[in-house]
């Protein structure tokens, strides 16, 4: 979807959103920059190895704006993941401190002795 201030798009997995580390030309924001010949800026993130719905702005005002919606959680994430094996039936809540390990790799635990940020994550059955 697309507005005079606002791009929204479907991000694949494993394409990154902005250049980073070894991504210096095949990102999100490269490509559509180049397809709409214009600045484009992000306003909440969308780790590399996961696909979904990442919103873009066409300047930097409303890339602050739409942060703070995000940054102070007026906007609601929804991730959707497949289970293999037994899920509980009621679901489930985790909130417990997480460490990221790897940035590059993508991989995060949770870790009470070295906790890195809060995470709150509650799961229920689609299904």
């Amino acid at each position: 979807a697309e507005s005079e201030e606002i791009l929204v798009v479907n991000k694949p997995a494993s394409i990154p959103i902005h250049t980073t580390g070894r991504y210096r030309h095949n990102t999100l924001l490269k490509h559509l920059e180049s397809k709409h010949s214009q600045k484009l800026y992000t306003c909440h993130r969308l780790d590399r190895l996961t696909s979904g719905i990442i919103v873009l702005l066409k300047n930097t005002h409303k890339a602050k704006e739409y942060g703070a919606l995000f940054r102070d959680q007026q906007v609601k994430k929804t991730y959707l993941a497949l289970v293999d094996g037994e899920f509980p039936v009621t679901g489930m809540s985790c909130s417990e401190p997480i460490l990221q390990v790897s940035h590059k790799l993508g991989i995060n635990k949770v870790d009470h002795e070295n906790p890195g940020r809060n995470g709150h994550s509650a799961l229920i059955p689609l299904l």
